[in-house]
């Protein structure tokens, strides 16, 4: 194992002991000040590639928001981050519903190495209202979508976070969020051992609460 994974493993292990006592907002920030913290230390990450976007759709039924970057995984970058803030805050005024979904394969698969790793704390004033809808991929920073909401995945989707095993952190709240859903033991499993779950055991562990077949 080389040093960065220990010392990414080693901050991971600190977080889950220190989150359980944060709410939601305050658990985000912490996350967001380890990453930002750690990340000149961090070994080369993808980056790069066209940019993305988040498109906002107020409607009838739901406030829409859908990633729109599906050649990079939907990894999240610096222009999606300003439309999620927008997105966030727009929807915080709406009335109703909130749904966010991705274009492409996978509904995101991290954010690039230079983006801030906090998912926007306006995010935590949406909780109770927000339903996400998985196709393929989520890691890493998608992860950290999770730590609010109701979660329904395909069938084919899968969870994963392996940047810890590559010495950086999954960013976005990814820690928060795994450790809220399944506990301490299984957010272990998925960020210290590297164990990818599919969407059928994500929703036995809790990790989602609705499964949809493709």
């Amino acid at each position: 194992m080389t040093d960065a994974a220990t010392r990414a493993r080693a901050v991971v292990e600190e977080l889950l002991c220190l989150l359980p006592s944060l709410a939601l907002d305050e658990a985000l920030a912490a996350e967001a000040l380890a990453g930002d913290l750690l990340r000149p230390l961090w070994p080369g990450a993808r980056s790069g590639g066209a940019p993305g976007r988040v498109d906002c759709t107020p409607g009838v039924d739901a406030f829409a928001l859908t990633l729109d970057r599906p050649a990079a995984g939907n990894r999240l970058d610096r222009p999606m981050l300003a439309d999620l803030a927008e997105g966030f805050e727009a929807a915080r005024i709406a009335v109703g519903p909130v749904v966010i979904s991705a274009l492409g394969e996978d509904f995101c698969l991290g954010a690039d190495a230079d983006v801030p790793t906090g998912v926007v704390r306006l995010y935590a004033a949406l909780a109770d209202r927000v339903t996400l809808r998985i196709t393929g991929g989520c890691a890493n920073a998608g992860l950290g979508l999770l730590a609010a909401g109701r979660v329904v995945a395909h069938s084919g989707a899968w969870f994963a976070a392996p940047e810890v095993a590559a010495g950086r952190l999954p960013g976005a709240g990814a820690c928060g969020a795994l450790l809220r859903r399944i506990g301490a033991g299984r957010a272990r499993r998925v960020l210290i051992a590297g164990e990818r779950i599919c969407a059928a055991q994500a929703l036995d562990w809790g990790l989602i609460d609705a499964l949809v077949q493709d």
